[in-house]
């Protein structure tokens, strides 16, 4: 996010569920409970949008319905949590400043809800779940095998090539090389 902030970039963040959980409970460790939902949080205050992409990242394909129908819905949640203390932190934030509640309306209106498949494999079925929860599956145009390539600048490099206006750039995190990737395609702030 510094880095996407440092070039004046937006990105849509797309949520893995147990990717939260994990950075909560890191944070707990360290004495900062709720890492993971404040990180979330600061997201939406920085204008950044949340995607959903399942509770955990494996391919929804193989998923049962009714666990895909649940994870879809436990993200969903995550993320309606996370609008509601964007918002809420937005209006203390202004007191009574005069822009407090466009501030506060813009944090808490019902925001576009997008879906990720994980692995991007998708079906009928899928599809129709993510529809049913009120989410617009997207894919990506520009996915350069971070989770595969261990070299940022080969990353950083396809990103680079391929990326242009509007383009959907497939990033994940968590990874050292991913970071570097990140930080070195940031500066094509009009990529999204």
């Amino acid at each position: 996010m510094q880095q996407l902030e440092k070039h004046g970039a937006h990105a849509t963040h797309f949520i893995v569920g147990a990717h939260v959980d994990a950075v909560d409970a890191a944070g707990a460790a360290r004495g900062r409970p709720g890492a993971g939902r404040a990180a979330l949080r600061r997201m939406l205050l920085a204008g950044h949008e949340l995607g959903n992409h399942t509770w955990y990242d494996r391919p929804t394909i193989k998923l049962a319905p009714d666990q895909l129908k649940k994870e879809i819905s436990q993200v969903a949640a995550l993320i309606r949590a996370a609008e509601a203390d964007a918002a809420a932190t937005a209006a203390s934030a202004h007191g009574a400043d005069a822009a407090a509640p466009k501030a506060a309306a813009a944090a808490a209106a019902p925001q576009l809800r997008w879906f990720r498949p994980g692995c991007g494999w998708f079906d009928a079925a899928v599809l129709a779940e993510a529809e049913q929860a009120g989410c617009t599956t997207v894919l990506g145009t520009v996915f350069p095998y971070d989770t595969h390539s261990k070299v940022p600048v080969i990353n950083a490099l396809y990103c680079w090539l391929k990326a242009y206006c509007g383009a959907i750039i497939v990033l994940h995190d968590g990874n050292t090389w991913v970071a570097v990737a990140h930080g070195s395609r940031a500066g094509r702030s009009h990529v999204a």
